[in-house]
């Protein structure tokens, strides 16, 4: 059986995981600045600011993986090989819902609102912890 070889190639599964981990870890800074704050206001504002940067970083990779995924469909216009060719009439079903799920999946949007709503909290949380006191 050959290797798996995703978007990034023969490194996909690394920069996967690495980037899983990756979110992880912005996914618990985030809830613990909750419980640090109750300990030591730098630790929490600490783990607020690690949480945010990594996160910012995750959502960014996500939507480019989203963008490659969707490029590659329109790119090799799968829709309209599938329509024509050697596959059943139930695989083509099948892969046409799986490539319209992905054309038309909102996730795109998702990691885009989230990164945008990332970097502003980031910026705002800056200003005012460290600007304007």
């Amino acid at each position: 059986m050959r290797r798996y070889e995703g978007l990034y190639g023969r490194y996909s599964v690394l920069v996967s995981i690495f980037f899983f981990i990756l979110g992880l870890i912005g996914a618990l800074g985030l809830r613990l600045v909750l419980i640090l704050s109750h300990y030591n206001t730098f630790a929490s504002k600490l783990s607020w600011y690690i949480a945010m940067f990594v996160l910012i970083i995750f959502y960014y990779y996500r939507l480019m993986v989203e963008n490659k995924r969707r490029d590659l469909i329109i790119k090799d216009r799968l829709r309209e090989k599938l329509a024509g060719g050697e596959l059943s009439w139930e695989d083509k079903q099948v892969l046409k819902r799986l490539i319209d799920s992905a054309l038309i999946s909102k996730l795109r949007l998702n990691f885009i609102i989230l990164i945008i709503l990332s970097l502003i909290s980031f910026v705002i949380s800056l200003i005012l912890d460290f600007i304007a006191s």
